[in-house]
């Protein structure tokens, strides 16, 4: 997201007038702030128990960029228009049973029917979180921005790997 903010803040710089420059470096440096602070609140789950299981791939990225493992998803594409199989389903269940995962994070943009049906079907309690995804929360949802979005996020994924 820094790198974008920096190619959209030349680009209206180029067209505009606004100081978007002086602007956009501002938010850069929140970015980067944002990085940090996700960086230490991964660092309070112990690394045995980083380990996601999501609604879909959407959270493959920031699993890759904090050091988590994406064990498998809901739904196996990169599409929520995709279709599951009962294979699949059975096959996710056993991950979650033999990695002890503790929660499958769904986001909030779709039903948790499946994750919740999953979660029902492994042989202890496995919680199903909602992680704001692919769109912003309503006022006092306390994901109004994209950074407020990712601080939340981040917050309820802890909190699910470390319960």
């Amino acid at each position: 997201m820094a790198e974008a903010v920096d190619l959209i803040a030349a680009g209206f710089d180029e067209v505009a007038d606004g100081d978007f420059l002086a602007r956009g470096a501002s938010y850069r440096d929140q970015l980067e702030a944002l990085d940090a602070d996700i960086d230490a609140m991964i660092a309070t789950i112990p690394e045995a128990d980083r380990k996601l299981v999501t609604n879909h791939f959407a959270y493959g990225y920031y699993a890759d960029r904090y050091g988590l493992e994406l064990l498998g998803t809901v739904i196996p594409a990169a599409t929520t228009e995709a279709q599951t199989s009962a294979a699949e389903f059975a096959e996710l269940i056993e991950i979650i049973e033999d990695s002890g995962a503790s929660a499958i994070f769904a986001s909030t943009t779709e039903s948790t029917t499946l994750a919740e049906a999953i979660a029902g079907e492994v042989g202890r309690d496995v919680q199903v979180l909602s992680l704001y995804t692919g769109s912003l929360g309503e006022p006092g949802s306390g994901a109004e921005t994209y950074i407020e979005m990712m601080t939340t996020s981040t917050e309820r994924i802890v909190e699910g790997l470390t319960a």
